[in-house]
């Protein structure tokens, strides 16, 4: 079991591709665990050359859970902060941000390219602001600034992420979280519903932990806009999402684009809040070439 102590926390990690091959650490997102970067995604990365770091965050997964912290109700979290009362929270994103870090010196990595997916991406942006001389190159997918300005998910999904009766038995989770990803997910984006069933239940079977999920929402809403970091970012970064949207919406990854000077903004017609079937190879060569110029770059000097 590849499990190593990142700084303070015990983070589960796995590891594909060339052992020489330019190193890529994908960040996942809110209560995602590493399994939920598409096989395809990866094997077409590693086919490309690069070795791939996948790791489940802190509360997620096989990694560390947070145990004895609990985290704030949501909604009275936001209401709190937007008057000022913050520290609520267990940890912030930046938290998470030197777990990224601090997994990169476990495994000798001096400098990677750096891909993250929703919270993921949020994590990514304070990891390459905050330790510009560790990040090659930044892939920031279906993400946001997290700014105040831009419009929150659809009303409907806001609606299901925070309902006031959490599931309880294994087939209830699995409802509810079937429930949840039919509606942000891709529109005929390949995946059947028995084959989302398939793979929210073996996630749902390696690890399931609510208390940890609302520790890592409770680290979005206390760490706020992202701008301050966003804005410090100057290694080359490709911003990736669909303008279809309904949780993180397209405005955000815009926003992301808009922030970091000479950023690359790729937006997908149709594709909402996963990484489909029908766009994975697309995505995946997106990022295996804005990595491989960004690390020839890099080699020449330039």
């Amino acid at each position: 079991m590849p499990l190593t102590t990142a700084g303070r926390t015990e983070l589960y990690y796995e590891q594909s591709g060339p052992a020489d091959g330019p190193p890529v650490l994908m960040i996942m997102g809110l209560a995602s665990q590493l399994t939920a970067w598409p096989p395809r995604l990866v094997r077409r990365l590693n086919e490309a050359g690069l070795r791939t770091v996948l790791f489940d965050n802190r509360d997620v997964g096989l990694s560390q859970k947070m145990t004895g912290q609990r985290a704030p109700h949501p909604l009275l979290q936001t209401l709190l902060r937007r008057i000022g009362i913050r520290g609520l929270a267990p940890y912030g994103l930046p938290d998470l941000a030197d777990d990224a870090d601090s997994l990169l010196t476990a495994l000798d990595i001096p400098q990677a390219h750096v891909v993250g997916a929703s919270m993921g991406g949020m994590i990514a942006q304070i990891l390459t602001a905050s330790r510009p001389e560790r990040v090659i190159s930044l892939t920031a997918l279906m993400t946001s600034t997290n700014g105040r300005h831009l419009r929150g998910p659809r009303r409907d999904v806001a609606r299901l992420l925070f309902r006031p009766r959490p599931a309880r038995t294994r087939e209830q989770i699995i409802d509810s979280a079937m429930q949840i990803w039919t509606r942000i997910s891709t529109q005929h984006g390949g995946l059947s519903d028995r084959e989302l069933r398939h793979l929210i239940t073996a996630a749902v079977d390696r690890s399931h932990d609510p208390a940890g999920q609302k520790r890592q929402l409770a680290a979005i809403i206390e760490t706020g806009d992202l701008r301050r970091w966003t804005r410090k970012i100057r290694q080359p970064t490709l911003v990736i999402h669909g303008d279809a949207d309904p949780l993180v919406r397209v405005e955000g990854g815009r926003d992301v684009a808009v922030c970091i000077p000479k950023s690359r903004l790729e937006i997908i017609p149709g594709m909402g809040h996963d990484l489909p079937p029908v766009h994975v190879d697309r995505i995946a060569d997106l990022i295996a070439e804005h990595v491989q110029a960004a690390h020839q770059r890099r080699s020449v000097g330039v």
